[in-house]
């Protein structure tokens, strides 16, 4: 290797990574221009702007389990609605949906904040908020024009199927009124946001007041939005801030624990003000939101953006090597004992708060919190564990499930109406509708989504050579290296 060359007119005797170059104006005015900009925030962090990263396989694939998670819980909803104290399955499906609804929006915002963060130290503030337009604003917009209307109209027609099918004569419906108000077809379709029923989880069955838009399942995307303006106005104004002075403040290992165990706690504060919705946070799907879900919701993607700043090593972030496990960040340090996590939550603090909730709901919003917070932690490990390896099948449905997501909520409502007063047990009926929508979800996303401007839009730029070369590839990498003696 070449030793590296000296500067003229340098008598130091450092390489040319170590010291300016004297007397080149032309690099001397580009320090300038960059330190202009990462003044106030538009540039990349100087640490990681050339320094490249890794894809986090493992986080992606998690990212997508959160949305087909969301798939799942729209599927089950509606048999919640009419739930039987004596129908096993029904008891089941109510357990699904308080069980998902306990930690999967939580989660998802956690991995929306590290995103966030991982491309503005990347790219600076001005491509992140070029990245959080096309891929957040754009969807949500065409939407809001395009989805939001056919869930209306697909809850409509479906309200008026499930009455047209309704057999049962008056007399015999006045002589079981409870049986009467489960069959109710507003109380099927509750969850569409068309009518309200006391035993909706997914916290979009309360109508909307007149005059305010209701973004039904896209309410995730204008909160998205809302925490992306919010975060570029810190980083703005952290970045106004002298680096002499962010220097000094810049927080001891022991002041970044401190900070930790805070946001840990913090969520408990909003989530006081919550309505009771049997288990798990409201939803606010409105133009004006809910303070206290947004700030709720804020906790956890404040999280997100503290898990990837505390790195030790510049641009280890996305790697998997052992110099990164042994100084590994947030996220991996307190998601490493995740078999513990997932056990915790599922056998005690599920049932735990489910069973506190009539008596106290300080130790309710207590044990549910925590519950978000071990089962996301949980996950994040066990997805490290399982998923860090690149697989085109797992690639390419995190890359399918944001279309997945966004198309089938009016899709349900149709599909259910084929299961309505059908002698079929609920979990049967759940798993032939979660297998339609994701059957049409990704038949639609390989032929008309994927190759198009839509998939440009929601994924970035996807073209069938490429796909075609990195099976190649993979395929070739994972086969076993034949010895030149062999």
């Amino acid at each position: 290797m070449a030793p590296p060359q000296r500067y003229a007119g340098s008598n130091s005797g450092r390489s040319q990574e170590l010291q300016q170059p004297a007397r080149n104006p032309l690099t001397r005015r580009e320090p300038k221009v960059h330190n202009q900009h990462s003044m106030i925030g538009l540039g990349p962090t100087p640490a990681l702007r050339s320094t490249p990263t890794k894809r986090r396989h493992d986080l992606d694939a998690l990212r997508s389990f959160a949305m087909l998670l969301g798939l799942g819980l729209h599927a089950a909803t509606p048999f919640v609605a009419y739930w039987n104290h004596n129908d096993p399955d029904s008891i089941v499906m109510l357990v699904f949906v308080r069980f998902v609804h306990g930690f999967r929006m939580p989660l998802f915002f956690m991995l929306s904040g590290f995103f966030t963060m991982m491309v503005w130290r990347q790219r600076g503030l001005g491509a992140l908020m070029k990245h959080r337009a096309i891929r957040i604003a754009v969807p949500l917009a065409i939407g809001s024009a395009i989805l939001l209307p056919a869930v209306n109209w697909s809850s409509q027609w479906s309200t008026q199927a499930t009455q047209a099918q309704t057999s049962e004569p008056a007399s015999e419906a006045s002589a079981n009124p409870d049986a009467a108000a489960d069959n109710q077809p507003g109380d099927v379709l509750a969850y569409s946001g068309q009518q309200s029923h006391p035993t909706d989880l997914a916290g979009e069955t309360q109508a909307a007041p007149k005059g305010l838009l209701s973004f039904h399942h896209l309410w995730f995307l204008w909160m998205l939005v809302l925490l992306g303006v919010g975060f570029t106005a810190v980083a703005v104004a952290s970045g106004l801030i002298r680096s002499s002075i962010r220097q000094r403040a810049r927080l001891h290992p022991k002041g970044r624990t401190v900070v930790v165990w805070v946001l840990l706690a913090l969520p408990v504060l909003p989530y006081l003000f919550m309505a009771d919705t049997g288990f798990g946070p409201e939803t606010s799907d409105r133009l004006i939101p809910k303070l206290h879900v947004l700030a709720y919701y804020a906790c956890f993607f404040a999280f997100g953006t503290l898990a990837h700043g505390n790195t030790n090593t510049p641009g280890s972030a996305d790697t998997t090597t052992n110099s990164d496990s042994r100084r590994a960040r947030l996220l991996d340090q307190l998601s490493v004992r995740w078999p513990a996590l997932l056990g915790f939550g599922v056998l005690v603090l599920f049932p735990v708060g489910t069973i506190v909730r009539p008596h106290s709901w300080l130790a309710a919003s207590i044990t549910q919190v925590g519950f978000a917070w071990v089962m996301s932690l949980g996950l994040i490990g066990a997805f490290r564990h399982f998923f860090s390896a690149d697989r085109p099948s797992v690639r390419y449905m995190s890359d399918a499930s944001y279309w997945l997501y966004l198309i089938h909520f009016p899709l349900v409502p149709l599909i259910q109406v084929w299961f309505y007063q059908a002698p079929i047990p609920p979990t049967i009926s759940f798993v032939f509708i979660f297998s339609i929508l994701t059957m049409v979800g990704l038949f639609s996303y390989h032929l008309f989504v994927r190759y198009s401007p839509i998939g440009t839009v929601l994924n970035g730029r996807r073209t069938r050579q490429h796909d075609q070369a990195t099976l190649i590839w993979l395929q070739r990498r994972s086969l076993p290296k034949v010895s030149d003696r062999g």
